[in-house]
């Protein structure tokens, strides 16, 4: 019996099956209008057939590769994975495939990397800027020609939108925890280099001051360099004087649960002595001995919304998506000591 030639293109299962083009194409991307029963009949036959469409030859039809850059600061930022979901989700919705690379905040590399995706053909880049954003003389170019979205971070001078998180509220949100909870003597634990750290600082701090909390000099941190533990000496200046604060903020998870532990290391009970607050929403902080209230972010849809702006070429002129935190209150943080309200 002659094995029966498997088809070659969708033109090819078209014919094998009897049915138009088209009919084909709107079974293989879900739209509406098609009987249910053809649907099925076709998927079927696909599946048995275990036939790919031809991607390089509809690429070449339509002047497109169906592939997305991404250009990520480092594999190991805790955000990370769930914004390249995002991304992930929107392209494989559209058949589309996305690549990643790394520029870890050096723009010659954001620069180089840049170059390499417009050169390899791609059809659209979601990019996580790097902190000094030197690379935006090379965004503004690939703009011109390949649709281009910024995420997390608002690069100055950048022609094209970007897909925020709206960190000032962010902080808000943290000051407004801690002020329900009685809170007055607060500190803040943060990165001296980034610019996100310090949107999340003014934001808390505009906060505490609209309800007559100041943050004391003291007790307000900024030494860390981006993605580092603060040092013994920054915990003792906040953990180890004769007055120390009963809650400390700080902008990432990480910051948070290093202070959870130096408390612990200083025999200060925490939520009872010291409450503490991260910021990220890592899905860890949950599971730590005390787990940590935070503030977490939407990252898959920010990836999820580049990713449609990408696709759907809605990337001229500048603008702004900001998509809000929200607060995730665990054991780390409960009441003022009685003794210091």
């Amino acid at each position: 019996m002659e094995q029966q030639a498997k088809p070659r293109t969708i033109e090819d299962l078209a014919t094998l099956l009897g049915v138009s083009t088209m009919t084909v194409h709107r079974a293989i991307s879900g739209k509406p209008d098609i009987s249910p029963k053809t649907r099925a009949r076709i998927l079927a036959e696909i599946e048995r057939l275990d036939w790919r469409p031809n991607i390089a030859a509809r690429g070449l039809r339509q002047g497109k590769t169906f592939t997305l850059g991404i250009l990520v600061s480092n594999v190991a930022a805790s955000f990370l994975p769930e914004i390249l979901q995002g991304v992930n989700q929107a392209a494989e919705a559209k058949n589309y495939h996305a690549f990643v690379s790394v520029h870890e905040h050096e723009a010659s590399r954001a620069i180089r990397h840049l170059q390499t995706l417009q050169s390899k053909g791609v059809d659209g880049i979601v990019h996580y800027p790097t902190l000094g954003g030197g690379e935006v003389a090379t965004l503004n170019d690939i703009l011109r020609n390949t649709p281009t979205v910024a995420v997390m971070r608002a690069v100055p001078d950048f022609e094209g939108p970007v897909v925020l998180v709206d960190d000032a509220l962010g902080g808000r949100l943290a000051a407004q925890h801690l002020l329900v909870l009685g809170h007055d003597r607060i500190g803040f634990l943060g990165y001296h280099d980034a610019d996100l750290s310090e949107v999340r600082r003014q934001g808390f701090e505009d906060a505490l001051r609209e309800n007559g909390v100041s943050l004391r000099p003291e007790w307000t941190l900024a030494t860390v360099a981006s993605g580092a533990s603060p040092s013994e000496r920054d915990l003792d200046r906040l953990l180890g004087g004769a007055e120390r604060p009963t809650a400390i903020f700080c902008p990432s998870d990480r910051l948070a649960a290093r202070v959870v532990q130096g408390a612990a290391d200083r025999g200060l009970r925490v939520p009872e002595e010291l409450s503490v607050m991260g910021y990220n929403g890592d899905a860890w902080a949950a599971l730590l001995p005390v787990p940590l209230t935070t503030v977490a972010q939407p990252r898959a849809e920010i990836g999820e919304r580049a990713a449609q702006m990408v696709l759907e070429e809605r990337t001229s002129g500048r603008s702004c998506t900001l998509l809000e935190p929200w607060l995730v209150a665990r054991a780390s943080t409960a009441p003022a000591p009685i003794a210091t309200r």
